[in-house]
């Protein structure tokens, strides 16, 4: 599985407290394959890279691949991260026919 290319480049800052307490959010979209195969995906990389940690991360898959615009029952899940990249766990629910295209991404951290 190959790495995403965030359509996002910037990651803003969303509260400011003083020099040393400021959070960053980052939200982005990348491609899990556009296939049917369970697992952990490969690492993408964030388009800026937070300052010292990344203390959340939520994802959701939205199919946008026409070829198979009915093939919702699957999820991604984050599985790891740094302040660099992060990565995935490709995950099917039920007897559905999955299809892991498209995913979005919000990532938190200072």
């Amino acid at each position: 599985m190959g790495y995403g290319n965030s359509k996002r480049d910037h990651v803003s800052p969303i509260t400011r407290r003083s020099p040393n307490t400021e959070i960053y959010c980052g939200p982005g979209v990348n491609n899990a394959g556009n296939n049917s195969n369970e697992g952990e995906s490969g690492w993408y990389t964030f388009p800026v890279n937070f300052n010292s940690t990344c203390f959340a991360l939520f994802c959701g898959l939205r199919n946008t691949d026409t070829n198979k615009p009915m093939n919702y029952d699957s999820e991604v899940q984050p599985r790891n991260w740094t302040t660099t990249k992060f990565n995935v766990y490709k995950q099917k629910f039920g007897s559905g026919d999955p299809w892991f295209a498209n995913f979005i991404w919000w990532a938190i951290g200072r």
